[in-house]
């Protein structure tokens, strides 16, 4: 299981799961072809190569899937935020028709809603002038990993950078899982639901 800021139900699993393999099947679609992940995949293919891109997003669903829990790095949060980001926009654009949504009736999932619910931040979408304007100090202040400023100016990925470390996600206290649907909701994640 992928630590996220929420804890995920059985309907962010199921779509996180079908996000991650649809974007292996299309990356490796484009036959490993550059232009055409860089055309689809904005963010992700400014520091990964697609070869990279679908090795690590064979990590992340196997580590998704698994009972141990995993915390992700900035380089993996880039990769989910893209699958999630063209998983969406395919759904909710009619292109595409996916299993997870089908089976719970939902025809809509709100993309910033996801990010607000289960992201922790989306420092990892910092341009390089943004983080290297802050100086030293400044992200310091905000808390900016030496990570995330590499990934900021267009680095690739070191081999650690790439490396899930196992957690126990208790460690923080128990949190309940996330309480995003409702059964006849046809929209994802539910906001109205929310204490």
């Amino acid at each position: 299981m992928l630590r996220f800021a929420q804890r995920p139900d059985a309907v962010f699993s199921d779509i996180i799961h079908e996000a991650i393999q649809s974007t292996i099947d299309d990356i490796e679609g484009f036959d490993f072809d550059p232009e055409a992940f860089q055309e689809q995949y904005e963010e992700s293919s400014r520091v990964f190569t697609p070869q990279v891109a679908c090795e690590t997003l064979r990590h992340l669903l196997e580590a998704s899937r698994s009972a141990q829990w995993y915390q992700p790095t900035d380089y993996h949060w880039l990769l989910l935020y893209d699958a999630l980001d063209t998983y969406c926009a395919l759904l909710n654009d009619g292109i595409e028709e996916y299993r997870a949504p089908a089976k719970y009736g939902i025809r809509r999932i709100d993309f910033d809603a996801l990010l607000d619910s289960f992201f922790w931040d989306t420092d990892f979408l910092l341009s390089g002038n943004d983080v290297a304007g802050l100086g030293m100090e400044g992200r310091k202040q905000l808390a900016i990993s030496p990570e995330t400023f590499g990934l900021a100016q267009g680095l690739k990925p070191h081999p650690e950078e790439l490396r899930l470390r196992a957690i126990d996600p208790d460690e923080d206290g128990e949190t309940p899982p996330s309480d995003l649907y409702r059964l006849g909701s046809e929209v994802y994640p539910d906001m109205d639901l929310e204490p």
